[in-house]
């Protein structure tokens, strides 16, 4: 199954200056590890664990390291270059900068990792690495040869869209410091956890699926998987389910803070609508920074507490 998008109009309502501090955000792959730690500190307020700081500066430092391997091996994929986002092109020049850093970042990541977090956690954190592993083997291992027969470094195609991948593991790895504390309403727990999953997937759906959207010469649209393009033809519709399964949820929550959380990723769905209407008229970029900056919804929860 194939899937032609057409390019999105030139004429955009907003664009973000290329040296704007929410490019740089993204740019520097600031943002999934602040999604990441706003949604720990929120799983574990509406669950009433009280978190130690190395635990979201674990969970921020691993993040960080995986979208910065991820990036540096989509950039050496020279025989897709056509095909690269801005991001990787930027790590892609940058490289060594960014190696000395991923290797910075990893040593602390391995000594909270492994003296400080809590055995429990540890062994979670460990599992999910693995997993974690196996998926980077699957979408980076070599695959397919290249002209002249060799091996190429190419993705490989799974059956599982890797959007949906990374919003599982995404979700997943963000409530771990919480899920491995939790001591009571097991039920409620994994509920917010799915729901929170299908935010994140539809996040990197609607990020492939208008990415591709904005590309003006078909030939650098990357390949879409087909479940991604089932689903990002219909991202409105799963958007508003996404909402109203989060309405259900608040409504049914035993505790406010649970309430809360559920009606935080209600409030995700509905940015994700409005952003779905105005997207062909925003530039790629600024897609990019603001369908992300749409899951920072628990800082509202932050400032009134404050």
């Amino acid at each position: 199954m194939s899937t032609t998008l057409a390019p999105i109009s030139t004429s955009r309502l907003f664009t973000l200056p290329r040296h704007s501090p929410l490019v740089w955000w993204h740019l520097l792959s600031l943002d999934a590890p602040t999604v990441a730690v706003v949604w720990s500190w929120a799983f574990a307020r509406a669950f009433d664990i009280a978190l130690p700081w190395f635990a979201l500066l674990t969970l921020g430092l691993g993040t960080w390291c995986v979208y910065v391997a991820d990036r540096l091996l989509d950039g050496w994929r020279s025989g897709r270059s056509t095909q690269l986002r801005e991001r990787h092109l930027f790590y892609a020049r940058h490289r060594r900068i960014f190696l000395s850093a991923l290797v910075a970042a990893f040593l602390p990541l391995i000594y909270f990792l492994f003296l400080r977090v809590a055995h429990a956690v540890r062994i979670d954190d460990v599992l999910l690495a693995t997993l974690g592993l196996v998926y980077f083997i699957l979408i980076h291992g070599p695959d397919k040869h290249d002209t002249n027969g060799r091996r190429a470094w190419m993705p490989r195609k799974l059956w599982i869209p890797k959007e949906i991948t990374v919003g599982i593991l995404f979700a997943v790895a963000t409530a771990i410091p919480a899920w491995s504390r939790l001591h009571g309403a097991p039920l409620w727990m994994p509920m917010v956890v799915v729901l929170f999953s299908g935010i994140c997937c539809w996040n990197c759906i609607a990020i492939q699926i208008w990415e591709n959207g904005c590309v003006q010469d078909s030939r650098r649209a990357e390949p879409v998987h087909p479940l991604t393009a089932w689903v990002g033809a219909r991202l409105q519709w799963f958007a508003a389910a996404l909402f109203i399964v989060a309405v259900g949820v608040a409504a049914l929550a035993p505790t406010p803070e649970i309430r809360i959380l559920a009606a935080l990723c209600s409030l995700s769905g509905v940015f994700f609508l409005l952003l779905h209407h105005f997207h062909q008229r925003m530039h790629s970029r600024t897609l990019r920074v603001t369908v992300d900056m749409a899951l920072l919804t628990p800082l509202l929860w932050m400032l009134v507490l404050r």
